[in-house]
């Protein structure tokens, strides 16, 4: 789930962060829970000011509605895409067809 990152308020503890080196000499910078040790968003050092935000790490998930689904290429068998929804097997050349999915949805 991608968001800016001012748009993240973190209410509760410290994350811990490590970097892994990514793509094209970019790194990405990982946020995790010290407690638990979940993954809770991710940025790319190239962009910053862009988060992926872990959904399943929200306090409410109700809301969510899913415009496309990436990575399905490393997908268990029984999980069910919709078909209506874009699929990118690896990540995606660029988030632009992303961001248009969910505009379209939201419009």
């Amino acid at each position: 789930m991608t968001v800016t990152r001012a748009d993240v308020d973190i209410t509760q503890g410290q994350p811990r962060v490590f970097e892994r080196p990514a793509r094209n000499d970019n790194h990405v910078v990982c946020t995790y829970c010290p407690d638990c040790g979940s993954r809770l968003f991710h940025a790319r050092s190239q962009r910053p000011d862009v988060m992926n935000i872990k959904p399943g790490s929200l306090d409410d998930t109700s809301w969510l509605r899913p415009v496309a689904h990436i990575w399905t290429r490393s997908a268990q068998p029984w999980v069910t895409i919709p078909a209506d929804t874009l699929v990118f097997p690896e990540q995606p050349p660029s988030h632009e067809p992303l961001v248009a999915a969910y505009q379209a949805a939201t419009s």
